[in-house]
């Protein structure tokens, strides 16, 4: 049998699920394989908050324990969890161990690193540092199989110890659409429209977006943003994911992230080294080419696939975007909208998933 695990957390009173539009995704992809669900529910105490206590670590445990205990799984099942674990404790690896123990597949498919993303930052003390570290890096190493972004994901954990047999290569996350009639509002775009900036626009987190160079146009989505709107940017709010595919209007969409508009700096934008940002997938399911940055992760992904370009800095956008004309963006988006079925069929993690099994007959 096949399972997977599905999470939600109750913080003093108000219901907060792992309802990112990635993980819902992944869990949708999951039960069109026939994967059965397993729902793992923690109610937060007062006392809990901020995940400092040993008793939030003792509960989110005991709730683990007593949902997968219900399964009665057996040797030869496979579990496939989301990392890292919402309902997050210091206890996990253990508790896998003994299922592993038993002859059961344990699975984690990853979405962030928080040990390279959270722990890489100043601002966060050392004692959560070591705390992540250890919850993330013992999972990691126990499991038998981790599904990661990409191959510079895959040799970053092999640095750090953990077996290249078990790692599988995601390639890029999926994102599906429903069965929304509207139409995309980028159908209509053509090379000299402008750049799509989507996501949070908090300044602390990408600051890059407050110094973006003005001989380009830029039409922003998100929360967070702190100016008012200049000649060569539009600002249009935010959007739930699901609608937000049909409303994004540009030639490319940006995937950069960070302090500076120069390079990808700072904790956020050095973890685009290994990170599959979950806006690449954004723009592409929508049909729209991407701008990434030349050291990404990503870019290897896109240059490959040819359904968008790579720079080195923001400065430099403005003389790349003139070197591109319309038969050659059209060819561009040709290969876009190729990538855009894969990503919105769920096909990419299905391929992965389905090697978790294949590998273990």
């Amino acid at each position: 049998m096949n399972y997977y695990v599905s999470e939600v957390q109750y913080d003093v009173g108000v219901q907060r699920t792992a309802g990112t539009k990635a993980r819902n995704d992944v869990e949708a992809i999951l039960n069109d394989l026939g994967y059965h669900k397993v729902l793992i529910e923690k109610k937060i105490k007062k006392s809990e908050l901020r995940f400092k206590s040993i008793s939030y670590h003792l509960s989110c445990y005991q709730e683990w324990k007593q949902a997968l205990d219900k399964l009665n799984l057996k040797s030869g099942d496979n579990l496939l969890v989301q990392f890292p674990a919402v309902n997050h404790t210091l206890f996990l690896s253990s508790l896998f161990r003994s299922y592993i123990r038993k002859g059961i597949c344990i699975t984690v498919l990853i979405h962030d690193m928080e040990m390279l993303r959270t722990a890489a930052r100043t601002d966060v003390s050392a004692i959560k540092k070591m705390r992540i570290h250890l919850e993330e890096k013992r999972v990691l190493m126990t499991v038998n199989k981790v599904i990661v972004h990409n191959c510079s994901m895959a040799q970053k954990l092999i640095e750090m110890g953990i077996d290249k047999q078990k790692l599988i290569n995601l390639e890029i996350f999926d994102y599906l659409l429903g069965n929304n009639s509207s139409s995309f509002k980028n159908e209509s775009a053509t090379s000299k429209s402008p750049i799509i900036i989507a996501g949070a626009l908090r300044r602390h987190k990408v600051g890059y977006v407050y110094s973006l160079p003005e001989n380009v146009k830029f039409n922003l989505y998100g929360v967070g943003y702190e100016n008012e709107p200049k000649d060569h940017i539009t600002y249009f709010g935010s959007f739930p994911a699901d609608d937000l595919p049909y409303e994004l209007f540009g030639s490319f969409g940006l995937v950069w992230d960070g302090e500076s508009a120069e390079t990808c700096s700072g904790a956020f934008g050095e973890y685009l080294r290994i990170n599959n940002p979950h806006k690449t997938s954004l723009y592409l399911a929508s049909g729209i080419p991407v701008v990434i940055w030349e050291k990404a992760a990503l870019a290897e992904f896109v240059t490959t696939h040819k359904c968008g370009i790579t720079v080195g800095s923001l400065q430099e956008l403005g003389e790349r975007l003139n070197t591109i004309n319309e038969e050659e963006y059209r060819k561009i988006k040709e290969h876009t909208l190729q990538i855009a079925q894969r990503l919105r069929s769920g096909y990419y993690t299905k391929k992965a998933v389905e090697q978790t099994i294949s590998s273990q007959r």
